[in-house]
């Protein structure tokens, strides 16, 4: 039976890896269904059929997941923790999962479907993956009209209708806004994402994208990274639903102060934003965050309260001002992962401060960093 299914591959290693990651989960005896398949007279226009037949054997918990990655652009590279988080935003993981974090069921779907080969290594290093193109165009074609990724909003004039019905929108290109009127006339408020992908955006698109801000009333995902914004309007704080938010590599200065409204943001991405100086100062309201990215920002000292911040997980920097040196605030914070910096050290004034900081605690921590500014001893 083996080599019957070898031949039934006809040469074509993306079949070979759909079948392969169909047979998996099925014991031997199973096989025989899958070789009665009619794949004898296979060819590269009828693999997306047998790159179907590999979708519809996925648990629904699995095709949602998959079917939602359908607004990434094609060849787009991504970690498994950047899908994961966009999963665990769109409520598509589990709450309640006995003794497993989201985060870690997140990490579950994803490695199955990769094992399945809808995903696939890239090689910018081991932690990148990919989508083929052939996986790209059935995750569009399962998702229907409930995803929608757009490439360039001017070429096709009827892409405004069938937006009517999506929930999830991404665009990869966002021309001079003469040429977008469609896009900036939708009516928004039933999408739940919104993810600009591309590092390139007219000054004037930008600034309309900032007027739908406060039209995104069920909005629980919004990327928008590398858009040039110098400020972001306070209407943000109206998007009460709103889980995800990517506004790294912008030229935000200050953020705004209805951020602290958003008490079900579970990630906030700010990395790149070279030119921001300082978080909210009622930080310590965002109760149900989880990841902070503030790599390559300005940020010198961690707001008062972020010890209140008990569901952090992700916090690659933490900063200890002379202003306020709360290392202490690092007491509760023991959902801590992976690798943490601890940045202004020369700023501790106790070493009873040090020590409730309690870093020994922190059994998800597998890097720890720790610098001091010699020039201030």
């Amino acid at each position: 039976m083996r080599d019957d299914m070898t031949r039934k591959c006809r040469g074509l290693p993306m079949v070979a890896k759909a079948l392969g990651g169909l047979l998996r989960s099925k014991v031997e005896d199973e096989w025989q269904e899958t070789l009665d398949y009619d794949t004898l007279r296979m060819s590269e226009s009828r693999v997306l059929e047998v790159l179907e037949l590999s979708f519809h054997d996925l648990p629904s918990h699995l095709k949602r997941c998959y079917s939602y990655c359908s607004i990434f652009p094609y060849d787009h590279v991504f970690t498994g923790k950047d899908v994961i988080l966009l999963w665990m935003a769109e409520g598509f993981l589990p709450e309640n999962g006995g003794n497993k974090q989201m985060e870690d069921i997140g990490h579950d779907y994803f490695h199955d479907l990769v094992s399945r080969s809808f995903f696939e290594p890239s090689i910018k290093g081991s932690e990148y993956f990919k989508m083929h193109s052939l996986q790209s165009d059935l995750a569009r074609e399962v998702a229907g009209k409930l995803c929608l990724a757009i490439k360039d909003c001017s070429v096709n004039k009827d892409w405004p209708k069938a937006s009517c019905r999506a929930r999830h929108i991404s665009f990869t290109e966002l021309d001079e806004p003469d040429r977008c009127d469609g896009m900036f006339s939708l009516k928004v408020s039933h999408f739940r994402t919104f993810a600009h992908f591309d590092k390139h955006i007219f000054s004037g698109s930008s600034n309309r994208v900032l007027d739908l801000i406060g039209m995104f009333q069920c909005m629980r995902v919004l990327l928008l990274p590398h858009m040039g914004f110098t400020i972001f309007p306070e209407s943000i704080g109206d998007l009460k639903l709103l889980r995800f938010l990517d506004l790294s590599y912008n030229n935000i200065e200050e953020l705004p102060d209805s951020l602290s409204n958003l008490v079900n943001l579970q990630t906030s991405l700010l990395k790149g934003c070279d030119k921001l100086q300082k978080l909210l100062e009622n930080m310590r309201c965002l109760i149900n965050l989880r990841h902070v990215d503030i790599d390559g920002t300005s940020v010198h000292e961690m707001p008062l309260g972020i010890g209140n911040l008990t569901n952090l997980q992700t916090l690659n920097n933490f900063i200890i001002g002379a202003n306020a040196p709360i290392i202490r605030d690092l007491k509760n914070l023991n959902h801590l992962r992976g690798k943490l910096t601890i940045t202004g050290l020369e700023n501790v004034l106790s070493s009873n401060d040090a020590r409730e900081a309690r870093l020994h605690q922190k059994s998800g921590l597998h890097e720890l960093e720790m610098v001091w500014d010699w020039g201030n001893f």
